[in-house]
């Protein structure tokens, strides 16, 4: 089902094709009952969806509104939060075990490499939810919508302890000699 989205997406451009794949990855999310875990995410991908959609709508054909724009800014930020659910999906329900017997195909340091950055995906998570907490516990309010007060002293804690784990993983791999 991901690879025949996926592939779907790349493929067709119009809202004929994304619309429909778009609500059934939707519907599945609930099928598959890891809509709980979406919850946490999804003020970031509605953000991030309106985001796309405003700067392919104003610049799409110079700096100002154009409908061509803001047709392919829905299509575009329809697609991007398809795949970004699709990935959640393939994720969060296929077992590990699994995903390495996916993967064999490709050469080995890929498929350890993909391995790898899908395996960060949840702890990159509780990482974060860590720091949000932390957060809270020292008075930062998430009420306000000021997006430049309240994101920073969030991702700039995450981006380095992410970095850090990064850095400590590349080590270790280095110290049992694996190239």
């Amino acid at each position: 089902m991901v690879a025949l989205s996926t592939l779907s997406l790349i493929v067709g451009w119009s809202l004929l094709y994304i619309t429909p794949i778009f609500f059934s990855v939707l519907a599945s999310i609930f099928v598959f009952r890891v809509y709980r875990k979406l919850l946490g995410w999804l003020k970031f991908l509605v953000i991030a969806g309106l985001l796309i959609l405003a700067v392919q709508t104003f610049t799409y054909s110079g700096f100002g509104f154009s409908f061509e724009g803001l047709f392919y800014g829905v299509s575009f930020a329809l697609r991007f939060l398809t795949l970004i659910l699709l990935v959640f999906i393939f994720v969060h329900t296929t077992p590990t075990r699994k995903l390495v017997e996916a993967f064999s195909f490709l050469p080995y340091p890929l498929s350890f490499m993909l391995m790898l950055s899908l395996n960060m995906l949840p702890r990159i998570e509780d990482l974060a939810k860590t720091i949000v907490n932390a957060q809270k516990a020292r008075g930062l309010n998430f009420k306000t919508l000021n997006v430049f007060k309240v994101y920073p002293p969030i991702l700039i804690p995450l981006l380095s302890k992410t970095l850090e784990k990064s850095q400590q993983l590349a080590l270790a791999l280095q110290t049992r000699g694996f190239e």
